[in-house]
């Protein structure tokens, strides 16, 4: 396999989910708007038939009204549908290049002193900071060896230029709102994905949509959505999906909520009977329902409503699952996957030791730390010193220097501990040495 396919497996692997978004909502535009078009030429021919009815010229030239009026309206809504569906392409247009630009600059960095092939990268040498842990502090080395291989200076990821930056910082403000979407903070994923530069059209308008659906929800209101489960119904009936009972078992509770009984059994005499049988969500759901009709006040209907699930924040639950499986979002997401990667790649034992702790190191962040608490470990065949002090590799140009007390500097943060007087206070323990008394270390 080739770099490039690497590089573009790893893309396709990452943004399937919000591809597969775009995908859905296009197909679902698509046939709302070919419904409506089928619904204004329909209108049209009904028009049309009635010309054999003409009988004078007056009949006549009120007729033609009718049909220019229609023509009119048939051309307004093509051409709105036409705008729309414009837009969205061109999104999708844009997203395209944006991955291509994306893919061009992870090969450019594969193909660099990162490769694959590279013996640093694959033997874990490159970016880590981590000890053997048979060299833990207090102990000194003295059997002489071959010290680990320099990692050369120029084994790094090339700097990104600014453009190339804007790029990497847009894909994450998109995946980072992608995954607060699926977590079910639309408000934020909504604020994140419209102060990007190059604003998603797409993924702003589903989230907008499922916003202004939670809202409605949040205020007792089913109509949009409703008009949503209608417009997705087409692919949520074979995922098994039980959203529109849920919607409806919802109504029920805020009729009976209003104290509207008779509208309430009518309602579910019309609506709720008609499952099959077997169906134990839908008959644990119902029989729950009709406790509601026992509740002499609102308030114990509100108790036995959050009691059962049956209140506003269980239908938000139900539409979110209802939206994440029309749009095939998945959890985790391809975020979280990959700072969950990523920190697992850095993450060792000294990272949960204070006083072994890197100030240069993610994982070693109060916060990050505990983020990674339920992570795996990273598994490295060599190990990178760096120095406690400086934060710098230590090898052959930068040798590790041991203390007497047993703690180990490198070369450079012994010179910059050395004072006027040629003495050496070590920063962890406070201790003071001649300069000279630094010895160096081999590592076995």
């Amino acid at each position: 396999m080739t770099t490039s396919s690497k590089a573009c497996s790893e893309i396709e692997l990452t943004e399937f989910m919000g591809m597969k978004a775009t995908y859905e909502l296009l197909n679902k535009k698509y046939r709302v708007n070919h419904r409506e078009m089928e619904k204004t030429s329909a209108n049209l021919n009904r028009i049309l038939d009635k010309f054999s009815e003409v009988k004078t010229s007056g009949e006549a030239v009120e007729f033609l009204g009718r049909v220019i009026t229609a023509v009119g309206g048939s051309k307004r809504k093509a051409d709105e549908i036409f705008n729309e569906e414009i837009g969205l392409v061109a999104s999708c247009k844009r997203r395209i290049e944006h991955l291509k630009e994306v893919s061009e600059i992870e090969g450019q960095s594969l193909s660099g002193p990162l490769a694959a092939d590279n013996p640093l990268r694959s033997s874990g040498l490159v970016g880590s900071v981590i000890l053997d842990s048979s060299h833990g502090e207090g102990s000194t080395i003295t059997s002489p060896s071959v010290p680990p291989p320099p990692v050369p200076p120029h084994a790094q990821f090339p700097p990104l230029t600014p453009s190339g930056q804007r790029i990497f910082m847009a894909r994450c403000d998109r995946l980072l709102a992608e995954h607060l979407f699926a977590m079910g903070h639309y408000r934020s994923a909504l604020a994140l994905a419209r102060q990007c530069p190059d604003a998603d059209e797409i993924l702003i308008e589903i989230f907008q949509e499922a916003l202004n659906i939670q809202e409605a929800l949040t205020k007792g209101d089913t109509e949009p959505a409703h008009k949503w489960f209608q417009e997705a119904k087409f692919r949520l009936k074979h995922a098994d999906c039980s959203f529109e009972f849920d919607l409806r078992v919802f109504e029920f509770y805020l009729l009976v909520k209003d104290g509207r009984h008779m509208e309430a059994v009518q309602h579910s005499r019309k609506h709720l009977s008609n499952f099959q049988e077997g169906d134990d969500y839908k008959a644990r759901r119902l029989g729950q329902a009709m406790l509601l009709l026992m509740m002499r006040t609102p308030e114990e209907v509100d108790s036995k409503a959050a009691q059962n699930e049956l209140n506003e924040s269980w239908i938000i639950k139900r539409f979110h699952l209802a939206l994440m499986s029309f749009y095939s979002f998945t959890l985790p997401t391809p975020f979280s996957l990959a700072v969950r990667a990523g920190i697992t790649a850095i993450k060792t034992h000294f990272c949960y030791s204070a006083k072994s702790r890197h100030p240069d190191c993610v994982v070693c962040h109060p916060l990050i730390n505990r983020l990674a608490q339920n992570l795996l470990f990273g598994r490295h065949d060599h190990s990178v010193l760096t120095c406690y002090q400086t934060g710098l590799l230590m090898n052959d140009d930068n040798p590790p220097m041991a203390l007497p007390n047993g703690y180990v500097y490198s070369q450079r943060a012994i010179m910059d501990l050395t004072g006027p007087d040629g003495k050496v206070t070590c920063p962890r323990s406070g201790e003071t040495f001649g300069a000279g008394e630094a010895k160096r270390v081999f590592i076995l």
